[in-house]
């Protein structure tokens, strides 16, 4: 049975774009599988009956945030060492013993120089396995940093601000000053009524006022 006319379209595509540059698949199949995670994640959470509607409203801006962290930490990150590794390769800063021995002499290690392109034919694609290579192995370095180490980090502070500022909201919310709607009340006795000359009604105001 013959593929579709799409799928041999799909895969001519995909030779063209990472054929020659694995460590791009990687880069790119990494980025596309965070959007997958963080997406099933968020649509989780959002059709999980047994979480409230307040708590829905929290966690899922707060998954949102952390995807965009996770993807950007990852491409950035990944992406920088991989270029980086690519014009140290590139420029004959790291290179095979091999490549060295052709005498390029102190053009090596310049990142002015383009070394693919001054390599004799019969070299060129052995430099060019050693190329991808190198790629491959500066995204997984690349990866393993972001993912182990800068992610976990920022998530971290971004979770730790978010706490706080949800801590200081519901403080605010629930600080109340107690009022006593029956303010003590002083009750005071004319003095020149004539039951006021009374003993009692005298101790009465000589003990003070009466509060209720």
């Amino acid at each position: 049975m013959a593929n579709p006319a799409w799928f041999e379209n799909l895969k001519v595509s995909l030779f063209n774009h990472y054929g020659k540059a694995p460590a791009k698949m990687l880069i790119h199949t990494g980025v596309i599988g965070w959007i997958m995670s963080s997406a099933a994640q968020i649509f989780a959470i959002a059709i999980n009956d047994k979480i409230p509607k307040k708590e829905k409203m929290f966690m899922i801006p707060q998954e949102a945030a952390d995807a965009m962290i996770n993807i950007l930490s990852f491409y950035t990150i990944t992406q920088g060492v991989t270029s980086l590794m690519a014009k140290a390769v590139k420029c004959g800063k790291i290179t095979p013993k091999i490549i060295k021995e052709l005498g390029f002499g102190k053009k090596l290690g310049q990142f002015s120089f383009n070394m693919p392109k001054s390599l004799p034919k019969n070299v060129k694609t052995d430099f060019a396995s050693f190329q991808n290579g190198m790629g491959v192995l500066a995204t997984l370095v690349g990866s393993i940093i972001s993912c182990n180490i800068v992610t976990p980090i920022l998530r971290n502070m971004y979770a730790s601000h978010k706490q706080q500022t949800q801590l200081a909201k519901m403080q605010k919310g629930t600080t109340q000053v107690s009022v006593n709607p029956y303010p003590a009340q002083k009750t005071t006795v004319d003095k020149k009524n004539p039951y006021a000359q009374m003993p009692a009604m005298q101790a009465f105001i000589n003990h003070g006022s009466l509060k209720i």
